[in-house]
């Protein structure tokens, strides 16, 4: 019973071999196939409906990005406003109070007198001269 006894073909392996073969065909073919169909089918599908789902979600993202990237925008613009308003503002604060910095001091030196050096005082600095 070496090598050479399984490679020998023999006329009743060779029917039994066909008839088991055809008889499973038979029954997957019965029994088998049409769940194995249904199987398929169903999960073909499921696989379709995800990628239209997949597709409408993408839309979906799409539009958000966008809405997200023009608020963005608006809100950059807004705040340039701002900035630009409140610079504005600031400046004409700053030049306002320079003015009345300046009145104030012009009205301190017309209601002081002339001179604020002591005659003491007066008399050296005028004889170094």
């Amino acid at each position: 019973m070496g090598l050479q006894d399984i490679l020998k073909i023999e006329p009743g392996s060779v029917l039994w071999t066909i008839i088991t073969f055809l008889l499973i065909v038979w029954l997957i073919g019965k029994y088998g196939w049409k769940p194995i169909l249904a199987g398929l089918k169903s999960r073909e599908d499921t696989i379709r409906k995800d990628l239209e789902t997949a597709k409408a979600e993408r839309e979906k993202a799409t539009q958000l990005l966008a809405d997200y990237q023009s608020s963005i925008t608006g809100a950059k613009r807004e705040a340039a406003e701002i900035i630009q308003k409140a610079q504005e503002s600031s400046a004409g604060m700053i030049e306002e109070a320079r003015a009345t910095s300046r009145e104030e001091a012009q009205r301190e030196r017309d209601r002081r007198p002339r001179s604020t050096v002591p005659p003491k005082l007066r008399r050296r600095s005028c004889a170094s001269t």
